[in-house]
């Protein structure tokens, strides 16, 4: 924990997660990214997208084809902010499926795989077990998604 620490006031990280987890009840802040943990943050952080993810969970669960892959990942674009720290972010492109856009949509499975993969990071590879292989060859790894406050804006 020091090093993290350490390492985000130098400048070398700029991102330090510290956070109580609990795990049951209303402020239940910590999902598993299986299929059902994903379904239950989405209830209670994006209630439009529940039902659709539900409705569609075969189709939400296939692999993404290249096409598909090509078109959601080009819909996201970095850019740099022009910053003296060098900051870079991600903005919206075309394609890009925020929560506003989805609440617009069609809500299908394209839409629905769109937002997992643009505003859960959810890639190609998720197939709702709850864990993902990092590299080819590698060891799976378990999965857990926690909602991000920026303790500076608040």
């Amino acid at each position: 924990m020091v090093d993290i620490y350490d390492a985000v006031r130098q400048g070398k990280s700029f991102q330090l997660t510290i956070f109580r987890r609990v795990l049951q009840g209303d402020k239940r802040n910590l999902f598993e990214a299986t299929f059902d943990g994903i379904a239950e943050l989405c209830r209670k952080h994006f209630p439009a997208v529940a039902g659709p993810l539900l409705q569609h969970r075969d189709a939400v669960l296939r692999p993404l084809s290249q096409a598909e892959y090509e078109h959601i990942e080009s819909s996201q674009q970095k850019i740099n902010k022009g910053g003296a720290d060098g900051v870079s972010e991600w903005v919206a492109g075309e394609g890009f499926m925020s929560y506003d856009h989805f609440c617009r949509s069609a809500k299908g499975p394209a839409e629905v795989r769109a937002f997992l993969y643009h505003i859960l990071s959810l890639r190609g590879g998720w197939n709702g077990s709850g864990y993902e292989r990092q590299f080819i060859g590698g060891q799976p790894v378990c999965s857990l998604l926690v909602p991000n406050i920026d303790l500076t804006r608040t």
